[in-house]
C-alpha cells in the first residue's frame, strides 16, 4: 500500500506569493496537485491563490508498473479576504507578545475561547490606535477600541464570540509604528 505525506497548509493573507506543495509518498514516485476548490490554481507543485476564500488542493500520485496508485490526501487552508487591505493583509501576524519594529505588542487569553477573549496592548507610544476584529473572509465584526492610547499605559477589552460563528478570527492593533495581527479561535 503506498501511502501520501501531505503536511497542512498554514492560513495565508491574500495577496500572497505562489509556493510550493510538499507531498511525498512511499513510492517515491512523482506528486500531482488538483485545486479542488476556491480561488487558486496549480502548475506542477507550485500553487498560486487569486482571491480570499478557502482553498482545497489534493496530493496524488499515480501508479505504474511496481506501485499501486495511492489514496489521495486533500488539505484545506483559509485565505484572509481583500476588506483587509492589500498592504495590511501584507503584514507579519505575530504571535502572542512578539513586537513588530519595536511597536505595540498584543495578546489575547485564553486562546482558543469558548465565549469571550480578552486582547490587551500595552502602547509603547502616545498616539492614535485602533483594534479591530476581522473574519476570515476579511470582513469587520467588531472594531472594540479607536481612539488615543497612553505611553506605557495597558490597554484590555473583551470580544464577545457569543453571537459569532466558530472558527478563526484577526485581531488587527493599528498604530502609527504599524499593524499588528493576532490570531483567534472561537470554539463551542
Amino acid at each position: 500500500m503506498v501511502i501520501i505525506t501531505f503536511a497542512p497548509i498554514a492560513d495565508q493573507m491574500y495577496p500572497v506569493a505562489p509556493f510550493e506543495l510538499k507531498a511525498s509518498a512511499t513510492s517515491g514516485l512523482a506528486m500531482k496537485y488538483q485545486v479542488i476548490g476556491g480561488p487558486a490554481r496549480v502548475s506542477g507543485n507550485v500553487l498560486t491563490v487569486t482571491g480570499p476564500g478557502l482553498v482545497t488542493v489534493k496530493a496524488m500520485q499515480w501508479g505504474n508498473g511496481r506501485w499501486a496508485t495511492a489514496e489521495p490526501v486533500e488539505q484545506s487552508f483559509n485565505v484572509v479576504g481583500t476588506a483587509v487591505s492589500a498592504a495590511t493583509a501584507a503584514a507579519p501576524v505575530a504571535s502572542e507578545g512578539v513586537k513588530l519594529q519595536a511597536a505595540e505588542s498584543i495578546t489575547a487569553y485564553p486562546n482558543p475561547f469558548a465565549e469571550t477573549v480578552t486582547l490587551e496592548f500595552v502602547a509603547k507610544e502616545s498616539g492614535k490606535m485602533k483594534l479591530e476584529v476581522f473574519s476570515l473572509q476579511g470582513e469587520l465584526v467588531e472594531t472594540l477600541y479607536q481612539g488615543e492610547a497612553e505611553a506605557g499605559k495597558t490597554y484590555s477589552f473583551k470580544f464577545d464570540g457569543g453571537s459569532h460563528a466558530t472558527g478563526v478570527y484577526l485581531c488587527r492593533l493599528t498604530t502609527a509604528n504599524g499593524v499588528l495581527y493576532k490570531r483567534v479561535v472561537l470554539v463551542r
